[in-house]
């Protein structure tokens, strides 16, 4: 992903002829959170398809009203899912991180 990235930033600066800095600076950055979601193994690829994990998502995104993202992706590595969150409000994003991790948990988190 990375590479691709960077190949296609350098072809707009090759089409814009604009220097890196000046692309970059119509992007807004916001703060972000990430929280993981501890669950059974065989269960964490079921994050992006449990329908109440998804419900909440979506009420979530609106709340965000495109100012923000969320981001749910189970772990290559380990038994977690990663629950990323940015917003301009830091307070109300580690809330909205926090609570959807505890959905996953709730859902697909580790047997007793």
């Amino acid at each position: 992903d990375g590479i691709f990235t960077a190949l296609f930033v350098l072809q707009r600066m090759v089409d814009t002829g604009k220097r890196l800095s000046e692309l970059a600076s119509v992007i807004g950055t916001y703060p972000q959170v990430i929280e993981n979601a501890a669950v059974d193994p065989g269960l964490k690829g079921r994050a992006s398809t449990d329908k109440a994990i998804e419900r909440k998502r979506r009420q979530f995104e609106r709340e965000l009203g495109g100012a923000g993202r969320i981001l749910i992706r189970p772990s290559g590595t380990e038994s977690l899912v990663r629950v990323m969150v940015e917003g301009s409000d830091i307070g109300r994003i580690a809330a909205m991180a926090k609570e959807l991790a505890s959905l996953i948990e709730g859902g697909l988190g580790r047997p007793g």
